[in-house]
């Protein structure tokens, strides 16, 4: 899980503010862990299918509407991501 996710992180070049890029990862991190599962963001061992929600073919999580979360709306408004077109998928740093 963790390879594909990094593999699309916008995080290396997109933000200007770090501080920026980290609140939209909590952000992330925080709807991720709202399915109330034993999923542990520093244990790779509860990564698991059982604890995480159902995800797509490609590893989304299109099912749950994330996309219409306010923090990824947020994330598209972002100028830098305005700017650069950083952001051409909907896919989001999910793991530190």
């Amino acid at each position: 899980m963790s390879a594909t996710v990094t593999s699309t992180t916008p995080l290396n070049h997109a933000y200007s503010d770090p501080e920026s890029a980290h609140y939209y990862q909590r952000k992330s991190l925080g709807w991720l862990t709202s399915f109330n599962t034993a999923l542990d963001l520093d244990g790779p061992s509860t990564w698991t299918g059982g604890n995480l929600p159902v995800q797509s073919k490609v590893n989304t999580f299109h099912g749950y509407s994330v996309t219409h979360e306010k923090f990824m709306w947020e994330v598209r408004m972002e100028p830098t991501i305005l700017e650069d077109g950083a952001l051409t998928s909907y896919s989001f740093p999910l793991m530190r």
